[in-house]
Order: structure tokens, then C-alpha cells, then sequence
């Protein structure tokens, strides 16, 4: 995934964002005092899923990050780069009502086992529940996932800080043009609360629109290859472009 941003007037203990999946961010603290902060980031999220039954499945995933940032403030104009380990998340979905004369609908829960923040790591701090329903109209797909993040205070820096829990609203649609090509669009809408840093508010709580364009293309019977583009509509600044490659292992 990489994603460019630009930020204005951004304070002590507020976070940004970078999108590595529906409804699943990485965070990266800002420094103390930007004015206004233009940056690069390019995030390696690989991660493993296994079905224990044909409802239930399991998975993990870790992200590592590299970022490149140009900041000009009060002191001028400098740059600010990282390379390190972001997170590691384990999760469970299970298909709780079969697709028939109602839409299926899937339920989801996951557990930030570790997330880096500065120069420290923040363990079990975070937590994301949701669902995702989704009516098969052959050859298009409607889909709408609804998820709330709940993320508790974490030492950045010897501060407390506190990133603000979420809740998200995410329809989609997705177009079979054939048996290997699938075209997805859709939306995203964020409201989220206050960034907090020693249980003082940082700024305000926020609502953010995302739009979505996908490309699936199935390689072959084991490999599937997911392109995605994503820009802010309002809300902020920010674009992300991301590729997702789906391998499945034995039969």
C-alpha cells in the first residue's frame, strides 16, 4: 500500500492514518508542532488466513512501513524518514446467516496483538468489531461493511496519547465483467473522535469521505490479484494506491 498525504496544522498527539484493508489503519504519530507536513508512506502488510469450517476462518497479519515526510514549520523546512515495524493483528469472521432470501452477513472481531508507536510498543491497546452484508445479483455483487475501532492510551515518546475510536460505513459494488476480471467502486464514510495526549482532547472529532476504484483479476485457480485506488472527497487530504495478492495454499 502507499499513500501520500498533506496536513495542515497538525498538533502533539494527533495521528496519521494509512487504509491497508476495509476497515483496518495503521497509525504514525506526528511530530510536535508541524505546521504543515507533506508525506510518503509505503506499508508491507503480509498476512495468513485458514478456514476451520466452510462458516468460520482466522487470520493474522503484520504491517512494516517506510516514510518519508517534508516538514515546514516554525523552525523552517527539514525532512523526517522511518522504516520500521507498524503492527501485528489476529482476527476471527464468521458467515452468520447464509446468503438465501435475505442478504448473508458476516460478523468480525480483531485484537492489535502489538502496535509500534514512536519508540515504544503498545500491546492488546486496540480493538475493531463489525459486519459486512453482501446480496449476490449475478453479475454484481452489492456489499456494505459497518465496523467500530476502540483504541486505548499508549506511551509515544513518554506521553500518554490516545488515537480517537472510530466507527466507519463502508458500501461497495462489484462488477464480474468476466470469469477473471471483477471492477469494484464504492464508498467510505469516518466519523472519529478527538486524538487525546495526557487525557486532553488534540483537535476535534472529525468525518471523513473516501472513494473507492478496484480492479480484481484472477491470475490463475491459486492467485488472485486485487488493485485499488483511493482519494478523499472531504474531510482532508490524501490519496492511496494499494495491491493485494491473494495466494491459496494446498487444494
Amino acid at each position: 500500500m502507499y499513500a501520500n498525504t498533506d496536513k495542515t496544522g497538525v498538533q502533539t498527539g494527533q495521528f496519521l492514518q494509512v487504509k491497508v484493508g476495509s476497515a483496518q489503519f495503521i497509525y504514525v504519530p506526528a511530530s510536535v508542532g508541524e505546521a504543515r507536513t507533506n508525506s510518503d508512506t509505503l506499508v508491507l502488510t503480509p498476512g495468513l488466513r485458514y478456514g476451520f469450517s466452510a462458516n468460520t476462518e482466522i487470520y493474522g497479519r503484520a504491517s512494516w512501513l517506510a516514510r518519508s515526510a517534508r516538514i515546514q514549520d516554525g523552525d523552517g523546512l527539514r525532512g523526517e524518514s522511518e522504516n520500521r515495524f507498524a503492527d501485528a493483528w489476529v482476527g476471527i469472521n464468521r458467515r452468520l446467516v447464509p446468503e438465501g432470501k435475505t442478504p448473508a452477513l458476516l460478523g468480525f472481531a480483531e485484537m492489535a496483538l502489538a502496535e509500534k508507536s514512536g519508540g515504544e510498543t503498545a500491546y492488546g491497546k486496540s480493538w475493531l468489531i463489525g459486519a459486512t452484508a453482501y446480496r449476490t445479483l449475478d453479475p454484481v455483487v452489492l456489499a456494505a461493511t459497518v465496523a467500530y475501532r476502540l483504541n486505548q492510551p499508549r506511551q509515544v515518546d513518554g506521553d500518554e496519547q490516545k488515537p480517537g475510536n472510530f466507527l466507519l460505513v463502508n458500501p461497495t459494488i462489484n462488477f464480474a465483467v468476466n470469469d477473471r476480471v471483477t471492477l469494484s467502486t464504492g464508498m467510505q464514510w469516518r466519523r472519529q473522535e478527538a486524538d487525546r495526549n495526557s487525557g486532553a482532547a488534540q483537535g476535534i472529532a472529525t468525518t471523513r469521505t473516501d472513494m473507492y476504484l478496484g480492479l480484481g483479476f484472477q491470475w490463475d485457480e491459486h492467485i488472485t490479484l486485487n488493485f485499488g485506488t483511493r482519494a478523499n472527497i472531504s474531510g482532508g487530504d490524501g490519496a492511496e494506491v494499494g495491491l493485494t495478492a491473494l495466494v491459496k495454499l494446498g487444494e
